[in-house]
């Protein structure tokens, strides 16, 4: 039978090099924010029109095409962070709190449109901004098959199977870096 032990120590191995992956790029987690980014890329969102928490989230989904969603222990938190701030305002809409830029939103928006614009271009996200290669949208979308594959496996695996994949993972996280040494 499985292992705890051992499905648990390929889970963290699968968790080590997510977060491995992550900082790859640009140094940043796979958003590409930093910290103190989400406020104004709610705020720019907002300017376009009101939303909820949840089509706040699932904008930046699109924007990134499915590569990053900010989870709702972001968002929350700082929707109301700008709502403390004065910076929008809300009502509730059909069992929905809805969001609403106000004044001193689009003025703090404003002062600081410079850092909004390094915002969108850093991250890839904003319309002008280059966009994901099609090759990188496919690595990206098997690499979102492989984690519910992972964890549907790691829980059957026998401690020896489980040694095997994570082997298997280990020379793949291996090779990609090859592969990126060799470009450079």
């Amino acid at each position: 039978m499985f292992d705890r032990s051992v499905g648990g120590d390929l889970r963290g191995m699968f968790r080590e090099i997510v977060r491995d992956l992550g900082r790859g790029w640009q140094g940043r987690g796979r958003s590409g924010f930093e910290r103190g980014d989400m406020r104004y890329v709610v705020l720019a969102l907002l300017e376009k029109q009101p939303m909820h928490g949840y089509e706040i989230i699932r904008e930046l989904e699109r924007r990134f095409e499915g590569t990053y969603a900010p989870s709702p222990g972001t968002v929350y938190p700082t929707l109301q962070m700008l709502e403390d701030m004065g910076y929008v305002t809300s009502v509730e809409r059909e069992g929905k709190r809805v969001y609403t830029i106000n004044d001193a939103g689009r003025a703090h928006l404003d002062e600081n449109s410079e850092r909004v614009d390094s915002i969108w271009e850093r991250t890839g996200s904003d319309s002008h901004s280059q966009r994901y290669s099609e090759d990188a949208k496919q690595l990206w979308q098997e690499y979102g098959m492989l984690a519910p594959t992972l964890n549907m496996l790691s829980r059957r695996a026998s401690p020896e199977q489980a040694a095997k994949m994570r082997d298997i993972l280990v020379k793949a996280r291996r090779d990609m870096e090859d592969v990126l040494r060799s470009a450079t």
